[in-house]
């Protein structure tokens, strides 16, 4: 089991147990919601995202036309979560900090201060729970006493290799059989290892595009351009195809 499946069953059972706000501090935002979502799935609550441009969205990104119009309204979605019924909801809040931040935030603030107050009271059927997603684990001092801060770990090596062997399984099939040669993979994983799973798929990429395999030189390479932030281009490589 990776240390990311370990938090995710983490937060199923803080679910279980009707904590009602967590506050997940990553700075990967697409990857953490995956687990997020299965968490969710595990404890009996429906997941839902929800962010300023898009509002209130489903698990495939569709908007969620059940809730109403929320994008744009950071209260609204509160109040929507407040008022839902018939169903154990899981509401996952995109870039929320930005919206309770002093002094124009403090109204969200106190919205989300007394919605954390009053949702462990709400009927088990009717339970309803927040997800703040953050770069940051530095939670407003008014809601310390409510929030759960939950650091996600960075992916661990057997995380990597299973991102490495999608990233092989993504190629035609032609391909894949050349892709990764010569014990490349182990050697490979081992150089991708301390990358966000983002960069460890952008570096993967890299070595596709330039060898049309999986090269641990080109990896390594491209992780210390990562590490000392001289290769601000290599997260387009994630858009490329081989």
């Amino acid at each position: 089991m990776t240390k990311s499946q370990t938090a995710a069953q983490d937060v199923a059972a803080l679910l279980r147990a009707r904590n009602p706000l967590l506050w997940i501090s990553t700075g990967e935002e697409s990857r953490v919601e995956r687990y997020l979502f299965e968490a969710a799935a595990s404890a009996g609550y429906l997941a839902r995202t929800w962010d300023v441009a898009a509002g209130a969205t489903q698990l495939d990104g569709r908007p969620d036309t059940r809730i109403g119009d929320t994008a744009g309204d950071p209260d609204a979605i509160l109040q929507a979560i407040a008022d839902r019924k018939g169903e154990r909801g899981l509401w996952i809040l995109r870039d929320f900090p930005t919206w309770i931040a002093p002094p124009v935030g403090a109204v969200t603030l106190r919205r989300l201060r007394n919605l954390a107050r009053t949702l462990p009271s709400q009927g088990r059927d009717d339970a309803q729970a927040i997800v703040i997603i953050s770069p940051s684990a530095e939670v407003p001092p008014e809601l310390a006493n409510h929030a759960t801060v939950v650091t996600w770990p960075m992916p661990d090596r057997e995380e990597i290799a299973a991102l490495l062997d999608a990233t092989v399984a993504s190629l035609p099939k032609e391909l894949q059989a050349t892709a990764v040669v010569n014990g490349a993979r182990e050697a490979a994983v081992d150089a991708a290892v301390g990358l966000s799973g983002e960069e460890a798929q952008a570096t993967f990429a890299r070595s596709l595009v330039q060898l049309k395999r999986i090269d641990p030189s080109i990896v390594s390479a491209e992780k210390q351009r990562a590490i000392r932030g001289s290769g601000a281009g290599w997260r387009a490589l994630l858009a490329v195809r081989v």
